[in-house]
């Protein structure tokens, strides 16, 4: 296989797949802080108790963005596993209660504020990134070995 052809095959494998999770990790992250940053400034009355959960959540998500960002340092940019175990616990941990946190909020406060719709957006794509890719066929291994020997040659 050309040399052209094996760089863009690689990027559009490895290297955006990869890209598209971590925008959309790095954007979830940024919609937990902000929504919880309008929570504790608005401070309306009721929603006080959700500030420790958000906060709590706000972290863990901060969290597993960061064990993101290692795992592309660590692995590259190519699916392991160690990354699919990342993307799904980000899921369960990260979006889901968000999701709950956030309908809780505004049920409490009877408004949908924009920064609601902020948080709940950047939560879902991540959600329905993290899915797509967890369900995405990994290449075996042994097929990786194949193609590099090929491209050496």
């Amino acid at each position: 296989m050309p040399f052209r052809q094996t760089c863009r095959k690689d990027f559009k494998t490895r290297w955006i797949p990869a890209t598209k999770s971590f925008v959309a990790s790095a954007a979830d992250i940024a919609g937990d802080w902000v929504y919880y940053d309008r929570v504790v400034r608005e401070n309306t009355f009721g929603v006080e108790r959700f500030q420790t959960p958000l906060f709590a959540f706000a972290i863990v998500s901060s969290v597993f963005g960061l064990l993101l960002v290692i795992s592309f340092f660590v692995k590259g940019p190519k699916k392991n596993k160690y990354l699919r175990w990342i993307e799904g616990l980000e899921m369960m941990f990260g979006d889901v209660p968000q999701f709950v946190l956030t309908a809780m909020v505004t049920a409490e406060t009877s408004t949908f504020s924009p920064t609601a719709v902020f948080n709940i957006t950047t939560s879902s794509y991540n959600f329905i990134f993290n899915g797509l890719s967890l369900i995405e066929e990994e290449e075996p291994e042994e097929k990786k070995d194949e193609e590099e020997e090929e491209s050496d040659e």
